[in-house]
């Protein structure tokens, strides 16, 4: 997990073996290192037979040098929704993130070489990319992703009616909560009562607990 600017933001959650994970990028390296070449698959083939190295040896994995990545999934009332940063080497990533492609590779007679994008050009990207200037742009596009684009469209829910700041988001969620609580024919007491056991949410979030137990919600 990575924030602006902090790539060890939280405690990583999986780990993987570097041996079968080139094995795994293997095939996809090779098909970007012809894709730069704009070799054949019988060019590269004859490349191989001409050139001194091992084919192990002159490639290189993206995870082996530093990129710069953004999170896949933003919400316009977060504090903050364009969230980029750089990753430090030997590191995977998930879906839900998109890095740049760290490197290039070049003909070098009969051999192949490897061109890095300048450490200069991402940190100057993260700096523009990080700023609240982008992160206003980007807030009028962005709604959590666009995979339930269908059900606005269904229910009609425009910009306008989703909540633009975390406070009012709170207020939504915990008429929300309190509308099921009274569904189910619970009192305000015991749901006070219920409430006791979300000591990690209680740590958490105070201030949404005292909103939720706010008596002129329940009236």
């Amino acid at each position: 997990m990575f924030y602006q600017f902090h790539a060890s933001f939280n405690t990583p959650q999986y780990f993987l073996d570097p041996i079968e994970f080139k094995k795994r990028l293997k095939s996809k390296e090779i098909y970007h290192l012809k894709q730069d070449l704009k070799l054949n698959q019988k060019e590269y083939e004859n490349l191989l037979k001409r050139t001194k190295q091992n084919e192990n040896d002159f490639i290189a994995y993206d995870h082996e040098f530093f990129r710069l990545a953004f999170r896949g999934i933003a919400s316009d009332t977060n504090e903050r929704t364009s969230i980029f940063s750089l990753l430090p080497k030997n590191i995977g990533c998930g879906s839900s993130v998109w890095s740049s492609i760290p490197k290039h590779y070049i003909p070098l007679g009969d051999s192949i070489s490897i061109e890095r994008v300048s450490y200069l050009r991402l940190l100057f990207a993260l700096g523009i990319f990080n700023s609240l200037v982008m992160d206003f742009l980007v807030r009028q596009m962005v709604q959590i992703n666009d995979v339930f684009s269908e059900l606005s469209n269904m229910f009609e829910i425009q910009k306008e009616h989703i909540p633009p700041t975390p406070k009012l988001y709170d207020q939504l969620k915990a008429q929300n909560d309190i509308a099921i609580a009274k569904l189910y024919g619970i009192s305000y007491k015991e749901f006070c009562h219920l409430l006791k056991s979300f000591q990690v949410l209680t740590n958490k979030k105070p201030q949404y607990i005292a909103l939720i137990i706010s008596p002129q919600l329940w009236e």
